[in-house]
């Protein structure tokens, strides 16, 4: 009897531990859920500086704002659900649909227009360390070059910066975002974008999908070791 006694005891003794450690859990959720701050005090105020860097005419960023405010729930925003980080900005141009702009009357051209975010990209973007996916295409950077910080985004899988306007030397430091999965930076209606080298993309060994449409390749210096890093051997070999 001393034995079975012994039994009912342990097994309700860790019934009652289960079931506490299921409404603490509960609690938790129920907290995020009831509309605290989730988003972290640092990448709030990274994003506060990152979208000071930037010319909104349309004021599409008008729910960014406040100290206290839950940055996951702004425009363009997406966080994980329980850690809250920003993983992801998503802030392309009108509606993502770069194609339709020239095509439009003036006055919906210049409404367009007014719709692209401009400006330049806070370095501040670095703080935001768990970032997988950043997509700011369809936009108007009148001619700025890419950062080269941009390279230090290592956790990036994404990076959508096509039809922007961008400008300039596109910097090989984006080669040092190892894990990319998809890498946009092209226009279809030409861009003044140019490459000097080519090995920066030998390093992107995730890479399945890469846009570089109306870049200037003419320039680069590097074509023969760049193909053959990808097992390319010359004819006249």
């Amino acid at each position: 009897m001393s034995v079975l006694r012994f039994s009912i005891s342990y097994l309700s003794s860790s019934h009652f531990w289960l079931l506490l450690v299921l409404a603490l859990l509960h609690l938790c959720f129920s907290d995020q859920k009831s509309g605290d701050v989730l988003c972290m005090d640092g990448e709030r105020r990274a994003l506060m500086r990152f979208k000071h860097g930037l010319i909104d005419e349309a004021d599409r960023l008008a729910s960014w704002v406040g100290e206290t405010s839950d940055c996951c729930r702004w425009a363009g925003i997406v966080c994980d659900n329980i850690t809250g980080h920003v993983h992801q900005i998503h802030l392309p141009g009108p509606d993502g649909h770069c194609d339709g702009m020239y095509f439009l009357s003036k006055e919906e051209e210049k409404e367009g227009l007014k719709q692209m975010l401009g400006g330049h990209l806070s370095p501040s973007l670095l703080e935001l360390k768990q970032l997988k996916y950043l997509d700011l295409s369809c936009n108007n950077f009148k001619q700025i070059q890419i950062p080269s910080f941009i390279g230090s985004l290592r956790n990036l899988r994404r990076l959508n910066l096509s039809r922007s306007n961008f400008g300039g030397m596109n910097p090989p430091q984006i080669g040092n975002i190892s894990e990319l999965r998809v890498l946009s930076l092209g226009d279809l209606y030409g861009t003044t974008m140019s490459m000097m080298k080519m090995q920066w993309l030998s390093s992107l060994r995730w890479l399945h999908h890469l846009d570089m449409r109306g870049i200037d390749l003419s320039k680069a210096i590097d074509w023969f070791v760049f193909l053959s890093t990808l097992g390319y051997t010359s004819p006249c070999s």
